[in-house]
């Protein structure tokens, strides 16, 4: 069946329907809305001939439950893809993308990804800095996402560098402290951003390309050569005060005179006998030692001291003190060269008495003999 509308001039439409000469089925009767409607609106039928008018949704997809919907208003478009009723994914008009999450507002150059948290994922403010955050976005600076510590790993020209923050308030400004880095060089450093803080595999001091660990505390370490420590793959182990292993070459010294006695020095240190305290209850092993503060009052220069830091690295105002086992050898090597000393006087002498008394048995026995 073929349905016409037919116009007049005064301005009404009719609609012819002419019979239908091969009908397949019943007659549909439609029934439309009992008003005109609103502007942009279209009409939709309830699949048994009730119409009605509904509004154009705003470039919407939707799919049952399922919607993937653009939204312009004005300076704050953005996309939404909703499964199920809920939002999951948003883009927004900075090209910020939020997963289970509204993305923060940023202001970088570049783009962020959070996935489930504020503040929890990517952030990328060049094409040579990216940032993987927890608790942490930017917006004209880093802000908390939440009221708990933040943490950083930027990624930038080559580097790996590791970032930490006490507790704030969300969206307030985060204060970050480098607490790690890893030069492009492979260098690492830790609790501080000199880089020569800690080298493993570098050629050491004088070039040659020896395979090594260093610990050092200043940025000029590799030239001037103070090490807080330092091995390589040969044996050489070397701290701040000299080297005490198979590398001992005098052309690496200077000053080079006999050392003093160290015979009262190791008398006056007490050995004692003592576990320490963090081992557990159930396991704990006797061991002997020295305490570092008894030796330091026979000899200051055979211990050092550490700062001790909470669990972020700030200084807690107190100090762990340590014993340099290695002086402490050095020491112990020339006590054992004055006590050898000593037992060779003591030797010499017992030997040049036994002479004197064999000479004196000599003589008693001749007496002796002539008294007879």
């Amino acid at each position: 069946m073929t349905l016409k509308l037919n116009g007049s001039t005064a301005g009404s439409v009719s609609i012819d329907a002419p019979a239908d000469t091969s009908p397949t089925g019943t007659d549909v009767t439609l029934t439309l809305p009992t008003s005109a409607g609103s502007s942009g609106q279209y009409l939709q039928t309830n699949g048994s001939g009730t119409l009605s008018w509904q509004t154009v949704a705003a470039d919407a997809i939707t799919e049952g439950n399922t919607t993937v919907e653009c939204v312009d208003t004005g300076s704050n478009g953005h996309i939404t893809f909703d499964t199920e009723g809920s939002e999951r994914v948003r883009i927004d008009h900075n090209g910020n993308v939020g997963i289970n999450v509204v993305p923060s507002t940023s202001s970088v150059s570049g783009s962020t990804l959070e996935v489930r948290n504020v503040g929890s994922g990517i952030v990328a403010t060049s094409a040579a800095d990216t940032s993987f955050v927890n608790n942490s976005y930017f917006n004209s600076g880093w802000k908390y996402g939440g009221s708990h510590p933040a943490a950083r790993l930027q990624l930038s020209d080559g580097q790996f560098l590791f970032y930490g923050a006490a507790s704030g308030t969300a969206n307030n400004d985060i204060t970050f402290t480098e607490r790690m880095r890893i030069a492009s060089a492979g260098r690492t450093s830790i609790f501080t951003t000199d880089t020569d803080s800690f080298d493993v595999g570098n050629s050491n001091g004088t070039g040659t390309s020896r395979k090594t660990i260093r610990l050092f505390h200043s940025a000029t370490a590799v030239q001037n050569g103070t090490e807080m420590f330092y091995v390589s793959n040969n044996g050489d182990v070397r701290n701040a005060t000299g080297s005490y292993s198979s590398i001992s070459d005098a052309k690496l010294k200077e000053n080079i005179i006999d050392a003093p006695s160290q015979w009262d020095d190791i008398k006056a240190l007490q050995v004692r006998k003592f576990n320490f305290t963090e081992e557990s209850n159930q396991v704990r092993h006797t061991q002997i030692g020295l305490i570092a503060q008894e030796a330091e009052l026979v000899c200051p220069g055979l211990v050092d001291a550490d700062p001790d830091l909470d669990e972020n690295g700030e200084d807690l105002g107190t100090v762990t003190k340590g014993v340099k086992y290695s002086v402490l050898y050095m020491k112990s090597v020339k006590a054992l060269q004055e006590a050898m000393t000593r037992i060779e006087t003591l030797e010499t002498a017992n030997a040049s008495q036994a002479v004197t008394i064999a000479a004196l048995d000599a003589r008693l026995t001749a007496l002796e003999g002539g008294a007879s």
